[in-house]
């Protein structure tokens, strides 16, 4: 059974309606980090019995939304914390991603990254970064960011649909 499809809300509506997190993870903002990230995270899909497509949207999102706010998030170098909540429930998961780094005004223009992947005449016009972002936009299902109390707060919707696992191949006979 699909899900309804929910009316759009704030970054802040989504971390309010969520209970507890099903995950938490605290990084520093170091890029070694994401290994750690990947395997808490693939963990989880794998306890919450989310499937491979799920599993899979949820890790390359994390990973371009933390990459863009280890890489651009901050105009010094020294360590912040960045906290990624994980919320499930039977009809969605909720991606938190919460930072003190300063505004990531490229996370607002969802839409009009979204229209890159399908636009850009190539890669060189729209940039690696635009790219990721647009590619955040068009795994999930609802992507929202807003400033909050000198936070940035993106919320990550990806909907528990009935989507077939892939069969697995046969293997050669030998």
């Amino acid at each position: 059974m699909t899900p309804a499809p929910r009316s759009p809300g704030s970054a802040r509506q989504a971390a309010e309606r969520s209970a507890e997190p099903t995950l938490h993870i605290s990084l520093l903002n170091d890029l070694r980090e994401l290994a750690r990230v990947a395997a808490e995270i693939d963990e989880m899909c794998s306890e919450q019995q989310l499937g491979s497509r799920i599993g899979y949207a949820v890790q390359l999102c994390v990973e371009e939304m933390l990459t863009h706010i280890i890489s651009d998030g901050y105009s010094d170098d020294a360590q912040h914390r960045i906290h990624v909540s994980v919320h499930v429930d039977e009809a969605e998961l909720l991606v938190l991603v919460v930072n003190e780094g300063h505004e990531l005004a490229g996370l607002r223009a969802g839409l009009e990254a979204k229209s890159l992947l399908s636009g850009a005449p190539s890669l060189d016009d729209a940039g690696l970064e635009q790219l990721g972002l647009a590619l955040v936009h068009q795994v999930m299902d609802e992507v929202a960011c807003e400033r909050h109390e000198r936070c940035n707060v993106v919320a990550m919707t990806k909907l528990r649909t009935a989507e077939p696992e892939p069969e697995p191949r046969p293997s050669p006979a030998t």
